[in-house]
């Protein structure tokens, strides 16, 4: 059975070099997927998923599916759940906002999670992400930016999405399925691509900002000079990236 499908670019992460170091980190965008669906409520008893989404952080391509008729609902629900078992069968690291409600509907158990909870939370830590940006670009720490993180940084403030996960419900199934508005599907499907590449940047910059304070800490309390060896800096980098990957996947 086939599913209405769509294909988007979304910004590259940067990958060169950073604020902190200037060595590449090639694992913290290799194999790593960011998942999100659309859902006609909150109960994965009752209500059903409408879309779904997968965020190819490497590539920078994300592919969202749609599903035009609820009575395909089961069909779109096994074939959600049999990629992303590829996914992880296959070595990925697969990552939602909110990984238990995922969990639920798709029936899987492997996914890591963003801790972030809800829709308001996430906007904060997306507006709150966006003004450190600008304020490190308007500072004299800007010449450390590389131009692929001030081109993100501009992709990152050109995302516009209106809708609200409240909305769904009423457009898929007043706007959609009443009324056949093809103006309703793409501002679900835009919708869902914006969570994706909101997600992809917290993920991304969560693991920086941890290891950036803790740079900083160690700093203050004269434990990390600060000229130190290559060496011990790779080390170090490769240490605090481990332990922000755990932090945040809530896996203590």
């Amino acid at each position: 059975m086939k599913f209405h499908k769509v294909v988007r670019k979304a910004p590259r992460l940067p990958c060169g070099k950073h604020l902190l170091h200037s060595h590449t980190d090639p694992d913290l965008l290799k194999d790593h997927y960011i998942f999100d669906i659309e859902t006609t409520g909150l109960d994965e008893n009752k209500d059903i998923m409408i879309c779904f989404g997968i965020l190819d952080i490497q590539k920078a391509i994300a592919t969202i599916y749609f599903l035009d008729n609820p009575r395909d609902h089961e069909a779109f629900k096994r074939y959600c759940r049999s990629i992303v078992l590829s996914l992880i069968n296959n070595g990925a690291k697969v990552w939602s906002y909110n990984a238990k409600f995922e969990e639920k509907f798709v029936e899987i158990h492997s996914l890591r999670d963003l801790l972030c909870y809800d829709d308001e939370y996430r906007l904060r830590m997306v507006d709150a992400f966006r003004l450190a940006l600008r304020n490190l670009l308007d500072s004299e720490l800007s010449k450390y930016f590389s131009n692929d993180e001030k081109e993100l940084l501009k992709q990152f403030e050109s995302i516009d999405d209106p809708v609200t996960g409240r909305d769904i419900p009423n457009l898929y199934f007043y706007d959609w399925l009443i009324y056949g508005s093809e103006d309703a599907r793409m501002k679900i499907i835009n919708h869902n691509y914006c969570d994706l590449v909101r997600e992809a940047l917290i993920l991304f910059y969560t693991a920086h900002a941890f290891q950036y304070l803790v740079v900083l800490q160690l700093r203050k309390f004269g434990m990390l000079p600060s000229s130190v060896g290559s060496s011990f800096l790779r080390f170090f980098y490769w240490t605090s990236d481990v332990a922000s990957r755990y932090y945040i996947s809530d896996e203590f």
